[in-house]
């Protein structure tokens, strides 16, 4: 099944998961929590910048909303959101597109 047929029912309204990503120990924190210091202590300060960067560009790029799933395991795939390829564990993340509500109807 892709990540197009998967859907959640939320009331009468559905949520489509429009991409399934593979994320660094990192990126799944910064997903899940909106903190990045981490990188402070990993990086250099033009690499962690630089990083920070890539992650906010991803998730800006993302057709909806990234939610952390659970853990993958370790393998040294290339991050999908900083695309940085270490050897670490990796989380599964769903994008989530909310459902679209017209006016006046009940969220």
């Amino acid at each position: 099944m892709t990540p197009r047929e998967k859907w959640s029912k939320i009331g009468s309204k559905t949520v489509e998961v429009t991409e399934s990503w593979l994320v660094c120990e990192l990126c799944a924190c910064y997903i899940a929590n909106g903190d990045a210091t981490a990188l402070d202590y990993w990086y250099n300060p033009e690499d962690a910048d630089s990083t920070l960067r890539a992650m906010n560009g991803a998730l800006e790029r993302a057709d909806g909303y990234a939610v952390l799933c659970g853990e993958y395991g370790i393998t040294r795939t290339e991050c999908d959101c900083c695309s940085r390829g270490h050897l670490c564990h990796k989380w599964n993340v769903s994008i989530l597109k909310p459902p679209q509500f017209n006016q006046g109807e009940e969220q």
